[in-house]
């Protein structure tokens, strides 16, 4: 049996942390034929130090002496816009979808926003503590694997796997993903 194409259009974080903006792509993304809509939620403080400098095309584009962390904190959607864009996804009629970067906000699209789906990019790939609580939580799955190779594939499998299995240990290991996988 074929599977329909899933058309997913990419918001990510270029509302530039602008609420209307954000609406904006959620209708130009259902305008447009989409099926779904894809956001990102991160908790800046969990995913990079306030250390952390930015790439150079970021410098290039924006204030080059802010740091990673304050750009990103900028790009957060709060909790709130979070439910408000499900709203207004569910009044188009497109798939709200979003990628979590951290635990902290795996835990608020599952347990809080109740999404049956979780996009990963392929970013992602490698975090297994990530990818193992999205497995054990039951959740649709997508990953996307354009920074990957097969071993980091065969990998993240093995994870997903164990993740999903009836009896997970209690304290994964490499070796139980690899048996897993």
């Amino acid at each position: 049996m074929a599977t329909p194409t899933h058309i997913i259009a990419e918001a990510g974080v270029n509302h530039n942390g602008v609420p209307d903006l954000a609406f904006a792509l959620a209708s130009a993304a259902h305008s447009a034929g989409a099926d779904s809509v894809k956001f990102q939620t991160f908790d800046s403080s969990e995913i990079v130090t306030s250390a952390a400098g930015k790439a150079d095309y970021q410098k290039q584009h924006s204030d080059a002496k802010e740091s990673q962390q304050a750009m990103l904190a900028r790009l957060q959607l709060s909790h709130g816009l979070h439910r408000e864009l499900i709203q207004h996804c569910d009044g188009l009629g497109i798939n709200f979808l979003s990628s979590a970067f951290d635990l902290g906000s795996l835990r608020f699209l599952i347990n809080d926003l109740k999404l049956s789906t979780i996009k990963f990019g392929s970013g992602e790939l490698l975090n297994a503590p990530l990818l193992y609580e999205a497995a054990r939580s039951g959740v649709r799955i997508i990953i996307s694997t354009g920074m990957a190779n097969m071993a980091d594939i065969e990998q993240s499998l093995g994870v997903l796997a164990l993740g999903m299995s009836d009896v997970p240990p209690e304290r994964p290991t490499r070796m139980a993903f690899e048996e897993a996988g």
